[in-house]
């Protein structure tokens, strides 16, 4: 599948496309998933790094630089995203610039064909930050087409072997339940376990001071509120004779 084949997801700066593209996993894939790692593999092998950085640079925690970068760039544009500083790249140098981010130069070649003795400064040449003169222009656009034959086979094979494929429908991949999931999952207690842990709650409550003086004036202007009171403690004797008789038992 070639550049113009390959149907357009997104235009933007580059920023704003690596957003998306980070959306959109997540999309397919909500965080924490265990399938969303072979999403961010064909990224990170592309790019040559690890997944972990992967994950990085879609969080937006770090940024890729250097020939990190001009990869990341050069693969964003094979999965359909029109960054917009590719888009506006003189023809020659869009051209040198894949050369490097697919691999077929290594930024040390790169920067030898165009004379200089520091990669640093090929990349800010490739990323338009440095000018260059007309025989480097010419330099560019001759390594071009000496390997566009070279250049366009890596591209086919690149979009076959770095595109993530969608998730099987027949094999769904589950993300991993949140910690809310997860206690909403719990075998729920039994309910003379849940009225203990009330009676613990409103026991603490009922011994603080500033509680006493809330309850005297509610008492006092609430009828209804004494009567909970009185219904309530009526409830808490019984269980009190119980407990006392079921000591007195055990203890005999």
């Amino acid at each position: 599948m070639s550049r113009e084949e390959a149907q357009e997801v997104y235009r933007g700066h580059f920023e704003e496309c690596l957003k998306h593209l980070s959306k959109s996993l997540l999309l397919r894939l909500p965080k924490g998933s265990k399938g969303l790692v072979k999403f961010r593999e064909p990224i990170a092998n592309f790019c040559g790094v690890s997944v972990k950085t992967v994950v990085r640079w879609l969080d937006g925690s770090t940024s890729p630089i250097g020939e990190t970068l001009i990869k990341l760039m050069c693969y964003l544009d094979l999965v359909g995203y029109r960054v917009i500083k590719l888009e506006k790249m003189p023809k020659g140098r869009r051209i040198f610039f894949e050369l490097v981010g697919f691999g077929i130069l290594s930024p040390q070649e790169a920067a030898s064909i165009l004379g200089y003795t520091s990669t640093s400064t090929l990349y800010q040449v490739l990323l338009g930050k440095f000018g260059v003169s007309e025989g480097k222009k010419r330099r560019m656009w001759d390594a071009g087409l000496d390997r566009k034959e070279a250049l366009e086979k890596v591209k086919v094979e690149a979009s076959q072997r770095y595109l993530p494929a969608p998730p099987s429908k027949s094999q769904p991949t589950k993300a991993e339940p949140t910690r809310r999931e997860a206690i909403r999952d719990e075998t729920p207690p039994s309910r003379h376990q849940a009225i203990v842990v009330i009676m613990g709650g409103l026991l603490l409550l009922l011994e603080e001071d500033s509680f006493k003086e809330f309850l005297e004036a509610e008492l006092a202007d609430q009828p209804a509120t004494a009567s909970t009171v009185l219904r309530l403690s009526a409830r808490l004797s019984t269980l009190s004779s119980q407990l006392i008789t079921d000591q007195v038992k055990g203890s005999s």
